[in-house]
Formats: C-alpha cells, sequence, structure tokens
C-alpha cells in the first residue's frame, strides 16, 4: 500500500510538472510582432504599391527581434521564437497567412484589406488580414475561443520598383477594425499641388 501511494504521488507531481505553467491564464487580449528570420525574405522586387502576392524565401518568422513587444496576455508566457507562415503572401487568395503551433495556438485567415500605399522612392504598403485565433496549450482551454484576430504586414520598398522588399507583422487578437484605404501622394506630386495653390494665390492678389 505505501509503494502504492508513494507512486500516486509521483505520478501526480509528474503530471503537474509536465502541465504548461500558464495553463490557467485566459486568454483575452494581445499582440506580437514577429520578421522574417535569417535566411528568409521577400524574393518579389515589383512595385509594392500594386503587387498583391509576395514570395518569400521560406515561411520562417522570428519573433526574437520584433518592432514591437509583445502586449498583454502574450507577455504573460514565452512565445516561440518562430511562427511558420506559407511561402508566399497572396493577398488576393488569402495563402500563406495562417498559423498553426501547439503552444501559442492557431489563426486562421477569412480576409483581408489595404489599408494603405505610398508611392516613389521610399515606396509602402501595409495589408491587413482578419481571421480567428484559438490559444494553443500556453493559454486556459476554459476561455470562449475562437477570438477574432488580424495580422497588419507592412512591406517596405526603398528605391522603388525593382528595389529589395523588407516585411514585418504584427498579431493583434482581438482583430484590429479595418479602416477605409489610404493612398498617400509622390512627393513630387505634392510639391506641384503646392506650386499650384501659390500660384492661384497670385493671381488672386493681382486681381485684386
Amino acid at each position: 500500500m505505501l509503494k502504492q501511494a508513494t507512486f500516486a504521488l509521483l505520478a501526480s507531481a509528474a503530471l503537474v510538472a509536465a502541465a504548461p505553467a500558464n495553463a490557467t491564464i485566459v486568454f483575452t487580449t494581445g499582440s506580437f510582432a514577429a520578421n522574417p528570420a535569417n535566411g528568409n525574405g521577400v524574393t518579389t522586387t515589383t512595385d509594392v504599391t500594386t503587387t498583391t502576392a509576395f514570395a518569400l524565401t521560406n515561411g520562417t518568422w522570428s519573433t526574437t527581434q520584433p518592432v514591437a513587444p509583445p502586449s498583454n496576455n502574450f507577455t504573460t508566457v514565452t512565445i516561440p521564437t518562430t511562427i511558420t507562415l506559407g511561402s508566399t503572401l497572396d493577398f488576393g487568395a488569402l495563402a500563406g497567412f495562417g498559423f498553426t503551433d501547439p503552444g501559442l495556438g492557431t489563426f486562421v485567415a477569412s480576409s483581408d484589406a489595404l489599408l494603405a500605399t505610398v508611392p516613389g522612392l521610399n515606396a509602402s504598403a501595409t495589408w491587413e488580414v482578419l481571421g480567428s485565433y484559438t490559444p494553443g496549450t500556453l493559454f486556459s482551454a476554459s476561455g470562449t475561443y475562437p477570438v477574432s484576430a488580424s495580422e497588419t504586414f507592412s512591406l517596405d520598398q526603398t528605391g522603388g520598383p525593382g528595389s529589395q522588399i523588407a516585411a514585418s507583422l504584427t498579431f493583434f487578437s482581438p482583430a484590429i477594425p479595418v479602416p477605409p484605404p489610404v493612398t498617400s501622394p509622390e512627393p513630387a506630386s505634392l510639391s506641384l499641388m503646392g506650386a499650384a495653390l501659390a500660384g492661384l494665390g497670385f493671381m488672386r492678389r493681382r486681381r485684386k
């Protein structure tokens, strides 16, 4: 009997030790960022403001050197150092945006939207992918899941079409609402607009 009781205690202790340390935390909100991992990058070099599909060397993204630190519930756990997306970010077909990790959880994409573009030599495009998120074993299973989520992709192309494109993503849950798209004019266009307005002002002064 003593041996059996000792074995039961050891087994219980082993189960407690094997359980995720933060499995009691119910996920409610949080964000984390990621960049293409070493050896990964955008191979597409066409105009970032008009392109909708971006090929990558591979689908590995690193969370160890993000553009922003994790927030809220993601600060209470150790998120994986990498996540794996598809080898192509195809905003026209929603291909390559989902991820699955036993601890972190699963994201399933459902729609996307182009948020903003900036043409010219310092071109950029910002896309948002909406979907649903089911937390993994890092969080308590007693939450109400799945929850809404979004991935925001920032694509920057210094030098204009033909130049390399740098990418980063930020994951949010709940999802960030999609605002109306914004297209910023080129600096040259702004200069022409300013000159035209100045000319109109000069003509008005002469008429007076």
